[in-house]
């Protein structure tokens, strides 16, 4: 029998998403077709030499700005963008770029191992990127497992040795309000009890209410103490129940709605899920199936300099 063993996190982190740093792109005019009717109106372009910032007399222009952004971010900024494609359009050729559904279904298993996965993707600048960085991950996977076969022998010793790594933590579904004072944290906890939505609550003065409006609050810059209090307190309560901690100059109002206790599913539960990384255990790694796309299938760059960008793909590819 094979005896498989998780690689790196043992909570089988993604592969490659991360946001897209956004590059300022000049549009082009386009030259209205003969015999359009009206009257072409010329587009007005900026220039390389166009401000883009002036500070204390002197100008920052779009050549300088887009000259830095390159230096700094250019490379990652291009392989993600060159890998993305590679990755898409393969899986579209074999067939398993992943839908919607897998995607929405990917992100429920993350957001319930971990609650800020969540407030990621209801991110209203973020989050669509988020989902869309996640569906091309899915289809990396499955290009590199659809050749690839799991045992009913393998999957069982798998999930035996790596429990840990399916269970799922204890999570509160709340719904949390920020105040910066104690008078508007009391008037949260009244509104809280009264049965109140989070949409009607956040129309307030000075009451922010997590995933509404685009306000989140990312738990992990909270100093640990804070976080420990806040974990502690609202595994605590019973559903319904209304609370208020403060925190320095911050009040975090909570109603807990539902609480689910640490367990670990049952192999028939979630035996799709241990199947998917047997395979992927087995199967090449995520840069050594890049490094196979990017052989297969090489970019044509219209400027040499770029190419050096991917210089590194190479050693990861293997040949038989």
């Amino acid at each position: 029998m094979l005896m498989l063993r998780p690689r790196g996190n043992a909570r089988f982190a993604l592969v490659i998403v991360g946001s897209l740093l956004c590059l300022p792109l000049i549009a082009h005019a386009q030259t209205p077709a003969p015999g359009a009717a009206g009257t072409a109106v010329p587009t007005l372009l900026p220039t390389d030499t166009t401000p883009v910032v002036t500070v204390g007399g002197q100008a920052i222009t779009r050549r300088d700005y887009e000259a830095a952004l390159e230096q700094q971010a250019g490379k990652a900024v291009l392989n993600k963008l060159v890998y993305t494609l590679l990755v898409r359009q393969a899986a579209a050729k074999a067939g398993v770029l992943p839908s919607d559904a897998d995607v929405t279904a990917r992100l429920a298993d993350l957001s319930r191992r971990n609650p800020q996965v969540q407030a990621q993707v209801q991110d209203p600048v973020h989050g669509p990127q988020f989902r869309e960085d996640l569906r091309t991950d899915i289809a990396l996977e499955n290009l590199r497992i659809r050749n690839v076969a799991a045992t009913e022998d393998e999957i069982s010793a798998f999930y035996a040795g790596n429990k840990s790594a399916f269970t799922l933590p204890s999570q509160a579904q709340t719904t949390m309000v920020v105040t910066q004072n104690q008078a508007d944290a009391t008037l949260a906890e009244s509104l809280l009890r009264q049965g109140m939505t989070p949409e009607e609550i956040a129309l307030r003065r000075r009451l922010h209410v997590a995933g509404v409006n685009g306000f989140n609050v990312n738990m992990a810059d909270l100093p640990p103490a804070v976080r420990e209090n806040i974990g502690k307190t609202v595994l605590a309560m019973t559903p319904g129940q209304v609370k208020t901690l403060p925190a320095g100059k911050v009040f975090f109002t909570f109603k807990l709605k539902s609480a689910e206790p640490t367990s670990t599913p049952p192999l028939s539960q979630i035996h799709e899920q241990v199947a998917r990384q047997v395979k992927l255990q087995k199967a090449v790694s995520a840069q050594e199936e890049l490094a196979r796309l990017y052989a297969a299938h090489p970019p044509t760059f219209s400027d040499p300099k770029y190419d050096a960008y991917f210089s590194d793909i190479s050693r990861y590819l293997v040949t038989h």
